[in-house]
């Protein structure tokens, strides 16, 4: 009479398992893999799983990037028959990002004898590599606390403000979720958000097309044309669907964007996608990534502001690969960064830094680790002289992107820094103004005492100086703190050419704000001439 009640459990038990093990293949089938994970996962406690459930069990912890929990299960797939190359891509990714690049290599070099559907010589090439590469020193290197389940991205600096980007989610029905809900989002379109101190507002985007997704904003220097990223991801033509470049105006009182248009370059005239234009701090050189039937993956490309009008754009081959380069951030006029997985790195896009003279570009630096990883890694923007951002989708992260802060080890610290040469300096230091004319910001003047600045700037790597920007009271407070930001900038990139070194630098605008002349009564044509200046000032430290 006992048996009954026995066989009973049993069976439920097994139908239990069944059940759980179609959820498993169910949640597989429709791409949501942790889910997936975690059933198969609590499955394989109390029964065996075929090998084929195990296959599957193996590729959702790989593409959610479990790679340690991956990693004994693609050991395991690779002992049995007749198993598919693909299995050793899997086993080498797995084991490099693990760090174990001896066997990562050896299952590339399998991989690679069997199958050529992805291309692993860049990263057999990187195995032999990383393990001599000294890891960078960092003070910090975090993960933001205010990244959501989302992608929440980094994006450039504009004059006191940065630029991030998060996600918005949309219903069934069109209707805004809260950030509470957005996982269960129909739609999902990411949005530019812009603040200061902690302060930050998303962008209202005024338009005919409601469902804009915008991954990139870059400003011109008079803060009010702008350069956008958008695509369509509910559009009817397919051209729409990719990502393409739409210029627009910016209202910093209503924090709107309004008369968006494409750009001329925007990829729509050449049916290629075009995206994230980047615009140095001059407002003469644009930057974007572009990729269609003519580029090798994504390419770079530039062009050049020249008597009111846009050069056609070319490639800059100097920063392109036959693989992908991305995401290109103008630092001021000198310095930008990039991401590329075209040469020998840590797995993914890496972050690259290449100097820039004009319109020309260095061949661009690798960043090493912790700051770049085994995943994507991009939008590399510094904060100031000591520390920066970026945006990366390594594991431990809390959504498909976060944003990432990063603070760089103390400099070395001279011991000229205790010297009387150094006191001396400091005490003797007169801060060099250089004035301008009328509504210019071009340089018509040497700048005096910079060649000892060089000297002990180089010697000092903690001190710094900083250049102010200021105006005449004539013209609007918005128009004269934009020229006052192009005076500091034209000195910066002038105490670049002489040699000091772009990360001892900041630029800052007064504006016509805190003048040298204070003009109580009227100023006369000299007077304003007094108060049309930027000013180095030394922060020795």
């Amino acid at each position: 009479m006992k048996i009954i009640p026995v066989l009973t459990s049993i069976l439920l038990s097994s139908n239990l398992l069944s059940q759980s093990l179609d959820e498993a293949i169910r949640y597989f089938e429709r791409f949501e893999y942790a889910l997936s994970a975690e059933i198969y996962s609590e499955y394989a406690k109390v029964s065996p799983l075929s090998l084929e459930d195990y296959k599957r069990f193996g590729y959702a912890y790989f593409v959610i990037g479990e790679y340690e929990k991956c990693l004994p299960i693609s050991d395991s797939i690779l002992k049995t028959r007749d198993v598919e190359p693909f299995w050793y891509y899997v086993n080498g990714e797995v084991n490099m990002g693990e760090r174990n690049y001896e066997r990562a290599k050896e299952s590339y070099e399998k991989y690679q004898s069997l199958d050529d559907e992805y291309d692993v010589a860049l990263n057999i090439q990187s195995c032999g590599l990383i393990p001599n590469w000294e890891a960078e020193t960092y003070l910090i290197n975090k993960h933001l606390g205010f990244n959501s389940s989302k992608a929440d991205i980094t994006g450039p600096n504009f004059k006191d403000r940065f630029i991030r980007y998060s996600e918005i989610g949309k219903d069934s029905i069109g209707e805004h979720m809260n950030d509470g809900s957005i996982d269960e989002s129909e739609l999902i379109l990411a949005r530019p958000i812009i603040g200061s101190r902690g302060v930050f507002k998303r962008v209202l985007i005024v338009d005919t097309v409601s469902n804009l997704s915008i991954s990139s904003l870059s400003f011109f220097p008079n803060g009010q044309d702008v350069l956008l990223t958008i695509n369509k991801p509910m559009a009817n033509e397919e051209i729409d669907l990719v990502p393409h470049i739409y210029k627009g105006v910016y209202n910093s009182a209503s924090n709107q964007i309004t008369n968006i248009e494409r750009w001329e370059y925007s990829g729509y005239e050449d049916t290629t996608s075009c995206a994230h234009a980047s615009i140095n701090a001059s407002g003469n050189l644009i930057i974007f990534t572009k990729m269609g039937k003519k580029t090798n993956g994504a390419d770079l490309y530039k062009t050049e502001l020249s008597n009111g009008s846009w050069s056609i754009p070319t490639a800059i081959s100097i920063l392109n690969t036959n693989y992908d380069e991305m995401y290109p951030v103008f630092m001021g006029d000198t310095l930008l960064s990039i991401a590329s997985d075209g040469r020998p790195g840590y797995g993914g896009l890496d972050m690259y830094l290449s100097e820039v003279t004009g319109s020309s570009f260095a061949s661009p630096s690798h960043l090493k680790a912790p700051v770049n990883s085994f995943k994507d890694d991009f939008n590399f923007c510094y904060y100031n002289i000591d520390s920066a951002r970026y945006t990366s989708n390594r594991i431990g992260g809390k959504g498909d992107d976060d944003m990432y802060f990063v603070k760089f080890s103390e400099p070395f610290i001279a011991p000229l820094a205790d010297s009387t040469d150094f006191k001396n300096f400091v005490k003797n230091w007169k801060t060099p103004i250089v004035y301008f004319d009328f509504d210019h910001f071009d340089i018509n003047q040497d700048i005096e005492n910079i060649s000892g600045l060089i000297g002990f700037l180089k010697t000092n790597t903690n001190s710094y100086i900083e250049i102010e920007g200021h105006t005449d009271r004539r013209g609007n407070v918005d128009y004269n703190y934009n020229l006052g930001y192009k005076r500091a900038q034209t000195v910066k990139s002038e105490l670049i050419k002489k040699g000091i070194r772009e990360g001892q630098i900041k630029v800052s605008s007064k504006g016509e704000t805190d003048p040298q002349f204070h003009c109580s009564t009227g100023c006369n044509d000299a007077q304003h001439g007094k108060n049309r200046v930027a000013l180095v000032k030394l922060n020795a430290l």
